[in-house]
């Protein structure tokens, strides 16, 4: 489990683009450690920092001696990063490793403290490793803020490396299910043929939906599946909440380009 140069990327996309609040809380799913191409491009490391209007040099990211030979073992955790950048940070994570939460992403809920707050949350080889993957993407959604991202980097045509190998479909289905917006996405065989990469954004804040594989004109009868998979089968009502959200985000932008036009509309319509 390890950040790269690829995500370093993203991230400057995504804060020099505006789509991380300030302050930025991040949650890491599986406590991260940082890929030697960060350690040999660290020039990108320093850019991200500007980006965040951070002054003082990156952190060294040291790694450690270790006698495990694993390919990561004795690498610098990404929470030195998240911490020089200002970062609000926590890990999802059951090895007790420092400021990290033990869920067990096959059965666990976040608590109540934790829900709706990161405007980031990171699945960076973490839930292939895991067999309930509709709990392992519920506890994703519920830590994600309104409007927060969700950025995974994940294998796929791995057949030897953890329980599941991902689909572009299997990240449609997901965004589908929960009206999730695409941001970015990455999945080609010839650059990368072992990996996707993909960020979502959580425009509602409904309770996670679990993906379901049937195309857009499957109807159902029975009542339990209609509700389970509301936003599925009745398209009606996600779509009043999709068309209120984009007039809400109308209203805001209008409201930060001309904000002379909301006390005159006040005065108007009172």
């Amino acid at each position: 489990m390890a950040i790269g140069q690829g995500d370093l990327w993203l991230f400057h996309r995504l804060k020099t683009q505006g789509f991380f609040p300030d302050p930025l809380a991040v949650a890491e799913i599986g406590a991260q450690q940082v890929n030697e191409t960060i350690l040999e491009n660290r020039a990108d490391l320093a850019a991200l920092g500007d980006a965040f209007g951070v002054r003082t040099p990156p952190p060294a990211l040291a790694p450690t001696k270790s006698k495990d030979r694993h390919l990561l073992a004795g690498a610098a955790m990404t929470r030195e990063i998240w911490q020089w950048l200002g970062v609000e940070y926590l890990a999802v994570d059951i090895d007790g490793s420092r400021d990290a939460i033990a869920l067990d992403l096959n059965c666990d809920a976040v608590p109540a403290e934790a829900r709706s707050k990161y405007g980031l949350v990171t699945n960076f080889g973490t839930t292939e490793h895991v067999a309930n993957q509709s709990n392992a993407f519920k506890i994703i959604h519920d830590l994600t803020a309104d409007g927060g991202i969700m950025v995974h980097n994940l294998p796929c045509h791995q057949p030897n490396h953890g329980l599941i190998n991902y689909t572009t479909k299997f990240f449609w289905a997901l965004a589908r299910a929960n009206g999730y917006r695409h941001i970015y996405a990455r999945a080609h065989p010839e650059a990368d043929p072992e990996s996707i990469h993909i960020a979502l954004q959580k425009q509602h804040d409904f309770e996670f939906v679990t993906p379901l594989d049937v195309d857009g004109t499957t109807t159902t009868d029975n009542d339990v599946m209609k509700q389970r998979y509301w936003t599925i089968f009745d398209k009606k009502a996600i779509d009043a909440i999709t068309s209120s959200h984009d007039a809400e985000l109308i209203r805001r932008s209008i409201a930060r380009r001309f904000p002379w036009l909301v006390p005159l509309k006040r005065r108007l319509f009172r």
